[in-house]
């Protein structure tokens, strides 16, 4: 269990390490050329990080052709802050989650041995 959510923590804290750039490729994008609407999950994969477009294809065939659409249409850069926040929050929680297992197991609390 430890394991898993040291797991889920790392790759929470790395997917928000990666969104900070996008972020800053967006807010350019957004000063530069585009406006928030016209800045969509499905403008940013297509136009102009080219090699993610697969993402967006990948989305369709899991998601449908019409949730994929609306999901694809939203903002980039609203998608972008959620996932930081979210991300974030997430993999803390499951890092503060190891701690408790840690400390309950070292007070004798925990009757399994560790992972």
């Amino acid at each position: 269990m430890r394991s898993g959510l040291r797991l889920l923590f790392w790759l929470c804290i790395l997917g928000t390490i990666v969104q900070v750039p996008l972020l800053c490729y967006e807010t350019w994008l957004l000063a530069t050329e585009l406006t928030f609407s016209e800045l969509t999950l499905w403008a940013l994969l297509t136009e102009h990080i080219t090699f993610l477009a697969w993402i967006a294809d990948l989305i369709m065939a899991i998601l449908g052709a019409e949730f994929g659409d609306l999901i694809l249409g939203l903002p980039a850069t609203l998608v972008t802050i959620l996932k930081l926040i979210f991300g974030t929050l997430i993999g803390y929680w499951a890092l503060d989650a190891v701690h408790e297992m840690d400390s309950s197991y070292l007070s004798g609390g925990a009757e399994q041995s560790p992972d």
